[in-house]
């Protein structure tokens, strides 16, 4: 006699069962992992855009300048517009603010002992990260209480 050789119908169920704990466990992991990709990437552009705004401001020998909102950034001078980003609608910036460059000073508009500091946060993480940038436009990233492994914390 010839045994049917394939899969019994239980051993059919536990494997999707297995299979579908495992993907349970997984997507959340998942899912926090994109987040602090998406929010470093953000991070990463903000910073390079304020390294931009200053190259503008010399290139153009005119004030430039970088402005906030809670979902975006514009960076213009007086007589065009550069740039304009709107963020991705989970990742937010605090503090809207202007920060101008001046071609011969760097900033125009910052106290010489106090960094502007910039806060981005993603609504599906608790990690953040901040930008602060001193009087001669030196942008340091770091992580306010350690919250984002890879970056000292502010």
């Amino acid at each position: 006699m010839r045994r049917n050789s394939g899969f019994t119908m239980i051993e059919l169920m536990v494997i999707i069962a297995i299979v579908g704990i495992l993907i349970a466990i997984a997507v959340p992991a998942l899912t926090e992992s994109m987040a602090r990709r998406r929010l470093e990437g953000t991070a990463n552009e903000l910073s390079a855009d304020f390294q931009y705004t200053k190259s503008q401001a010399a290139s153009i020998n005119a004030a430039a300048s970088i402005v906030t909102s809670a979902h975006g950034y514009t960076v213009s001078s007086a007589s065009a517009t550069f740039k304009t980003i709107a963020l991705d609608s989970k990742i937010t910036l605090t503090s809207p603010l202007t920060v101008s460059f001046d071609p011969y000073r760097d900033f125009s508009s910052a106290p010489i002992d106090t960094p502007i500091v910039i806060t981005l946060s993603h609504t599906q993480t608790s990690a953040q990260l901040q930008l602060k940038v001193d009087a001669v436009g030196r942008i340091q990233m770091c992580s306010p209480n350690g919250s984002f492994g890879g970056y000292v914390p502010c």
